[in-house]
């Protein structure tokens, strides 16, 4: 126990990275040892750029980090970039990085088990870091015990009537990692997902994995977590038992004959799976612009979720006044735009990009002004817009058919009101 106390470390890396005139912008990098650590950190550097980089490592458990990081790290910056280990950066986020002043986006990319998700990399506006800083969640909490950064987020944004953000970007996250960190993982991960949405989408990945070693050792690990603690556990039991996850993961790794791998990953690595599978390992590349013209309150955080989930960056503009577009300076970086500021300038957005589709999100009683003049606006085009009315139970099907991609096996996303306090990934 000494031992790996004295191994804890938070450091400031000396030196800076970030070109001439950028926003100024720091990284702060998590490490528990991961077999990715010394190719992630240095991906982050180069494509982050970051003014003063800080590295957490061997922390542990993750909510020590989360409190000693937001404790001892004092930053001068716009916006804070936070990259697990875990996460491999394969492309320039300095073009979105400058251009980007939203309080908390959430990276997109392709993991190793689960597909396309969000996870291991969030951008933070330095206020959003300043009031987690401030602030002690319960100790007591399931959410806090599984979630100890996420909920943290959540309750903050909510606080200060922030909106969350999602973006896809070239991230491999849980690629070519060693088994024993595996294990912990998901045995993580089977805890994480057993309410809701979550709970299908790992029903999901499990009916998808292969014969390999990987997908054994994580399928063995959902096993023992599903069959170690009950669904009613209380905060203690779990935290209890992801202390011991390190411990355990070694031996199960062993029981199922496997030995563990053995060195670092390198660029070799992410080379070759690159080349063995590029469609699947690059982001989803949207042929058109989707913008989400419905007025507030008629499920346009909804749309914005279901269209990432079809593979659609799109921002979300929380504003209930419209603003110009100008004064969204990261929108050209995204997909499509939802929101109030898209009811109001359905005709701009048409004009500046050609081509897009427009979905109008109704509920009645509505004020029929607004639907009449944009249906009549698209009278002569109508395969670019498409009526949704969630309240009767359109969703999916519908906005899948018209984005010409496959609908998802899960119910359409209900998000009304601010951040939940959990992570959502």
């Amino acid at each position: 126990m000494h031992q790996a106390v004295q191994e804890e470390q938070i450091t400031t890396l000396p030196g800076t990275w970030a070109p001439p005139g950028s926003r100024p912008v720091e990284l702060v990098f998590r490490t528990v040892g991961e077999r990715t650590s010394a190719l992630a950190l240095d991906l982050a550097l180069r494509h982050v750029r970051p003014q003063r980089a800080h590295v957490v490592r061997n922390v542990k458990p993750f909510a020590r980090a989360v409190r000693r990081m937001l404790d001892e790290l004092d930053h001068s910056c716009s916006h804070v970039v936070f990259v697990d280990a875990d996460c491999l950066i394969l492309e320039d986020l300095r073009p979105f990085l400058d251009a980007n002043d939203l309080p908390c986006v959430d990276a997109y990319g392709h993991d190793r088990f689960r597909g396309r998700i969000h996870g291991g990399a969030r951008i933070s506006r330095i206020d959003v870091v300043r009031a987690m800083a401030a602030r002690q969640p319960p100790s007591d909490a399931r959410g806090v015990t599984l979630w100890p950064e996420g909920y943290l987020v959540g309750a903050v944004l909510r606080d200060l009537g922030l909106d969350w953000q999602y973006k896809d970007f070239h991230i491999l996250h849980d690629h070519f990692q060693r088994y024993r960190d595996l294990f912990v993982k998901y045995a993580l991960c089977q805890l994480r997902s057993r309410e809701g949405d979550r709970r299908q989408l790992l029903a999901e990945s499990l009916a998808r994995w292969g014969p390999g070693p990987e997908f054994t050792v994580v399928r063995h690990a959902v096993r023992h977590a599903a069959t170690t603690i009950g669904e009613g556990a209380g905060a203690d039991e779990i935290a209890r038992y992801l202390r011991r996850l390190p411990l355990i993961a070694p031996g199960e790794v062993a029981a199922l004959g496997l030995t563990e791998r053995d060195g670092e990953a390198d660029l070799a690595d992410v080379t070759a799976a690159l080349a063995a599978d590029p469609v699947k390992l690059a982001p989803p590349t949207a042929p058109f612009r989707v913008f989400g013209v419905g007025l507030p309150g008629t499920g346009t955080r909804s749309l914005n979720r279901a269209l990432h989930a079809l593979g659609f960056s799109a921002l979300h503009d929380p504003h209930a006044t419209p603003r110009p577009l100008a004064d969204i300076p990261a929108l050209p970086h995204y997909d499509g735009l939802t929101g109030a500021s898209a009811a109001a300038r359905v005709q701009e957005l048409d004009r500046t990009w050609p081509g897009s589709r427009f979905v109008l999100t109704v509920r009645a009683p509505e004020r029929p002004d607004h639907v009449r003049r944009t249906a009549a606006y698209f009278a002569d085009r109508p395969d670019d817009l498409l009526v949704l009315d969630l309240a009767r139970g359109q969703g999916y099907p519908e906005l899948a058919a018209f984005l010409g991609v496959p609908a998802p096996a899960r119910p359409f996303p209900h998000r009304g009101g601010r951040p939940t306090r959990e992570d959502p990934s």
